[in-house]
């Protein structure tokens, strides 16, 4: 079995560490092109539910929401998270089972 859990993939999960002074943050790979404003994208953490840490979409539609995320494209709320200690626990989870992808962790 490979090791799903790769350095640069997993850098992601270390974004509330990383951006210590930001609250919220739009992740998106690097190939993802944006076609419309990002504005639209900010909205969407009005719509957040108090305890929502992560907003993604599904990989293949929405049939398929409850078992992929597509972590290319994320909103994230960097409070939420470090008030978890969110860096912490999957700094844990990849050391104690180094086969789990980065969606996995997500959901």
């Amino acid at each position: 079995m490979r090791n799903l859990y790769l350095p640069c993939a997993s850098l992601r999960l270390l974004i509330p560490d990383i951006l210590r002074n930001h609250e919220t943050v739009i992740y998106l790979d690097t190939d993802i092109i944006v076609m419309e404003s990002i504005q639209e994208l900010w909205k969407e953490f009005g719509s957040f539910f108090s305890q929502t840490l992560i907003a993604g979409t599904s990989l293949f539609g929405e049939e398929d929401r409850d078992r992929q995320i597509n972590s290319g494209v994320m909103l994230m709320n960097l409070t939420r998270m470090r008030q978890i200690q969110w860096t912490q626990k999957n700094l844990r989870i990849a050391q104690e089972r180094p086969v789990v992808s980065v969606q996995v962790i997500l959901l």
